[in-house]
């Protein structure tokens, strides 16, 4: 995982002064958007974890051959 670096953050203001965005560098945004899809990513995968294990505990699952056999089958 990437550590995000600390810069001096540019702001925009409305006309009371309150800040209303952010500008950022487009490196700082690009590891922003990477470290959100890479917790998105940890997120999806702690949610099927244990869907996964209950599939595999009952012997619900298709191995890889039965699902490229049954592939070949329907494509005839």
């Amino acid at each position: 995982m990437k550590t995000l670096t600390r810069e001096p953050q540019q702001y925009v203001v409305d006309a009371h002064g309150k800040r209303v965005a952010v500008m950022l560098d487009i490196a700082s945004c690009e590891q922003l958007l990477e470290a959100a899809d890479e917790a998105g990513c940890v997120r999806a995968y702690d949610a099927a974890k244990p869907v996964v294990e209950a599939e595999l505990k009952t012997g619900e699952f298709t191995t890889l051959q039965e699902y490229k056999t049954a592939r070949a089958r329907a494509r005839r």
